[in-house]
C-alpha cells in the first residue's frame, strides 16, 4: 500500500453521468484527496449541476480555459473574440444557465497550485501551459519543446490537463502528468477518465507512481439530454459537434475551432454551413489539426 494516494481529474465539460461514474470509482479507490484541473463547464447540459458537485465535494482545484471565459462573460472582464454571441454560443448558453454563486465559484478558482507533502516530490498543478490555460503540454511534442513550455515550473512534477489525453512523460527534470478528459477524452476511447498518483518508494527515493482510469458510464443518457430544451436551442449548429466528440472520444470540437480560424469571415458568421463543410472533409484519419 503507498504511503500517500492522490487523484487528479480534469476536462469535466458539464457531462454529468461521467463525473458520476467517476466519483463512485473514487469512493473504491479512496484517495486521500482529490484535486481537479479545471474546464468544468461547457460543452455538455449539465455545467450547474458539476460545479455543485465539485463545490460540495469540497476538492481543490484551477480554472480551465472554459471556466475563465464563462465566468467573465457578462462582465467588464469580456474580450474579443468571446464578445461574439454566435460563434461561441456554447459559452454564452453555459454562461446564461449557471446561478450567480456558481459563476463566482467558477472566478474564484486560481490559476495554479502548488501541491507539497513530506519527503514527496512537489508537485505543480496547471491547466495548459505555465501562464496559459489555452494551450496545452502534447505528448507527441519533441522533449526540448516540452522542457522549453516548462522552463518556468520550480517543481519536478508537473500535473496539467487541456489535450483531453492521459500522459506520463520525464523531459529533463521534470515529470509531466495529464489525467485525461472526465467528460469528453480526445484518445479514442469515450470512457470517463482520470488518474491516481501513488507515492511509493523508488531507486531514488520516494516518487509518484501513476495509475490511469477508465470508468465506463451510461453515454445513452447524452443523446437525450443534449437534445432536450433550451440546451439544443442554445447550443445550436455545435451541438452535433459536441455530441459526437463525448459518444466517441474523438477530438470533433475542438479540431473543428481550430479549423474554423482559418475560414473567411463569412464562413465564420455562418455555423451551420461551417459545421456541414468541415464534416464533409474531416473526421478520424482527416483532421484539419494535426494534434487533434
Amino acid at each position: 500500500m503507498s504511503a500517500l494516494r492522490i487523484a487528479f481529474i480534469a476536462d469535466i465539460h458539464a457531462n454529468l453521468p461521467a463525473l458520476e461514474a467517476v466519483v463512485a470509482d473514487l469512493h473504491m479507490q479512496a484517495p486521500d484527496a482529490v484535486y481537479h484541473l479545471g474546464d468544468l463547464v461547457n460543452r455538455c447540459p449539465w455545467p450547474g449541476e458539476v460545479v455543485d458537485l465539485i463545490a460540495a465535494a469540497g476538492w481543490a482545484g484551477i480554472y480551465g480555459n472554459h471556466d475563465h471565459v464563462v465566468a467573465r462573460l457578462h462582465t467588464p472582464e469580456n474580450r474579443a473574440p468571446f464578445t461574439d454571441r454566435d460563434r461561441f454560443r456554447d459559452l454564452w448558453w453555459t454562461a446564461g444557465a449557471l446561478m450567480a454563486s456558481q459563476l463566482k465559484y467558477l472566478y474564484d478558482l486560481p490559476e495554479t497550485l502548488q501541491l507539497e507533502f513530506p519527503g514527496a516530490p512537489a508537485l505543480r498543478l496547471i491547466h495548459g501551459m505555465p501562464g496559459n490555460c489555452y494551450w496545452g503540454l502534447y505528448g507527441g511534442s519533441p522533449d526540448a519543446e516540452l522542457a522549453q513550455q516548462v522552463a518556468s515550473v520550480a517543481e519536478p512534477v508537473v500535473v496539467s490537463a487541456h489535450t483531453h489525453r492521459p500522459l506520463d512523460r520525464q523531459v529533463d527534470r521534470w515529470r509531466l502528468f495529464n489525467p485525461g478528459s472526465v467528460g469528453m477524452p480526445y484518445n479514442e476511447d469515450p470512457r470517463a477518465q482520470y488518474c491516481l498518483l501513488d507515492l511509493v518508494m523508488g531507486v531514488d527515493g520516494l516518487t509518484w507512481q501513476p495509475t490511469f482510469r477508465q470508468v465506463a458510464y451510461d453515454r445513452d443518457l447524452l443523446p437525450v439530454a443534449f437534445y432536450a430544451g433550451d440546451f439544443a436551442v442554445g447550443m445550436g449548429p455545435l451541438l452535433e459537434l459536441n455530441l459526437r466528440t463525448a459518444l466517441s472520444g474523438h477530438a470533433y470540437i475542438s479540431d473543428f475551432g481550430y479549423w474554423l480560424r482559418d475560414q473567411s469571415p463569412a464562413l465564420k458568421a455562418d455555423l451551420g454551413q461551417a459545421v456541414s463543410d468541415y464534416l464533409a472533409r474531416h473526421g478520424p484519419g482527416q483532421w484539419a489539426f494535426e494534434l487533434a
